[in-house]
């Protein structure tokens, strides 16, 4: 993809981090790396770049979910249709995204998911992940006061703003740092 056109941050599961370790994981990816893509270390917050991105490339994981909340087009890796629940908002945002093909080139692809993108349909995907919007945070202090036999205190909850995402300027090491590439 080109460089001067293109920002590329890449998630990578903590799974995958802690099952292989970051030597084995920054070794997968150094050809990423090499190609200009920002590897995000495994405890960076997932959040500010799906908010910030223009396209979303993911698997059938809760984050490619959760970026039908934010207006990006989105193109789907793979997806385990035989596992997957038939009334889940995951196997339908499958049978809507596109999907990646490796035989035709990325830009072409994207170009695709941004023209054929529309915007009711991803909504129709993201109202289903939640019951209650915006009430996360009010139901589980609930929840969690009450397993711990313990009233709820008596003001609100607060929900700190997400911060700013940090630039793709190759601060990000594979350890969350922004004192450089020397760790990678």
């Amino acid at each position: 993809m080109p460089r001067d056109d293109f920002r590329v941050a890449l998630l990578v599961h903590p799974n995958v981090w802690s099952r292989y370790g970051a030597w084995q994981v920054r070794a997968w990816l150094t050809g990423c790396r090499d190609a200009g893509f920002t590897v995000l270390p495994p405890e960076a917050d997932w959040r500010p770049p799906l908010i910030a991105a223009d396209c979303i490339i993911g698997d059938y994981g809760s984050v490619t979910l959760y970026g039908t909340m934010t207006g990006a087009p989105i193109v789907m890796t793979h997806f385990p249709h035989r596992d997957a629940n038939p009334a889940s908002p995951g196997l339908e945002l499958a049978l809507t995204a596109p999907a990646l093909s490796a035989s035709r080139p990325l830009t072409d692809q994207l170009a695709y998911a941004e023209n054929e993108y529309v915007p009711e349909e991803y909504a129709r995907i993201a109202a289903r992940l939640s019951s209650e919007p915006g009430r996360a945070g009010k139901n589980f202090r609930r929840l969690l006061y009450r397993v711990l036999g313990l009233g709820q205190p008596a003001f609100p909850p607060v929900t700190p703003p997400l911060p700013m995402p940090l630039p793709l300027d190759g601060s990000w090491t594979a350890f969350g740092s922004a004192r450089g590439d020397a760790s990678w």
